[in-house]
C-alpha cells in the first residue's frame, strides 16, 4: 500500500506543474496520512536545488529521507546527492527560498 502512495505522489509531481502546486498552496498529497511524503521543493529536483539550479526530474529517481520525498534529475545525478544527503537538503533548503519566488 505505502508504494501505492510513494507512486500517487510521484505521479503528481510530475503531473502538476510546480508552480501551480505552490500557487494554490495546497500540498501534492495528503502528509497527515501516514505513509505519504509531499515531494520538496515544489518536485524541482533536490541535487539541483542544493547547487542553486531548479531542474525536473526523473519520477523513478526519489527517496524518501525523515518522512519527505525528494527527487532527483536522473538515477547518476541520485548518486551524486547520496554521497551527502544532510548536507545536501541543508544547502537546498537554503537555496529553495531564493529560486521559489
Amino acid at each position: 500500500m505505502r508504494n501505492l502512495f510513494v507512486l500517487i505522489a510521484l505521479l503528481a509531481a510530475a503531473v502538476a506543474p510546480p508552480a501551480f502546486a505552490q500557487e494554490q498552496k495546497v500540498p501534492l498529497v495528503d502528509a497527515s496520512s501516514k505513509g505519504i511524503a509531499i515531494p520538496q521543493y515544489g518536485g524541482y529536483c533536490a541535487f539541483g536545488m542544493s547547487q542553486g539550479h531548479a531542474v525536473p526530474v526523473d519520477p523513478e529517481a526519489w527517496k524518501i529521507v525523515d518522512g519527505k520525498l525528494y527527487l532527483n534529475y536522473n538515477k547518476d545525478i541520485q548518486k551524486e546527492w547520496f554521497k551527502d544527503i544532510p548536507g545536501h537538503i541543508h544547502e537546498a533548503n537554503e537555496n529553495w527560498p531564493k529560486l521559489h519566488q
